[in-house]
């Protein structure tokens, strides 16, 4: 291998090991209240760097995958507890109700109390389950 060859790679190799910094800051704290610089600085690059690296990547923004990893955890204790929506809101680091119904609503096309109500009507067999996009 040529030494630009070499050095190419490693270039690579380091742009993937930040943006992993970058998701693993966001799956570890996703509950908090962390903006894109506290994702820059756990990644070691400025604001607008890291944007522009995790889009080119990973075809999505730092904050699109908060979003994603919020919407993941939600889904799950939706599934999975009795938990009020209100608090299910609280506990993935969402602030706005509003805000997380619209965003739920937009990935599974029903709001988390229908998917919950399809949910359990699957999961006793009075329903197919089809929520999901």
């Amino acid at each position: 291998m040529s030494r630009i060859s070499h050095v190419h790679l490693s270039a690579i190799e380091e742009v993937d090991r930040r943006i992993n910094l970058a998701k693993s800051f966001i799956e570890n704290n996703y509950i908090l209240d962390i903006q894109l610089p506290d994702i820059a600085a756990a990644a070691h690059l400025s604001p607008t760097h890291l944007n522009r690296l995790f889009k080119q990547k990973i075809n999505i923004t730092p904050y699109q995958y908060l979003v994603t990893v919020r919407l993941k955890q939600a889904t799950e204790l939706l599934e999975q507890t009795k938990i009020p929506v209100r608090e299910i809101v609280a506990q993935v680091g969402f602030y706005s109700p509003s805000s997380f119904i619209r965003l739920f609503k937009k990935k599974h096309s029903v709001t988390p109390s229908t998917f919950r109500q399809t949910v359990k009507e699957y999961q006793t067999g009075n329903k197919e389950f089809r929520t999901t996009k």
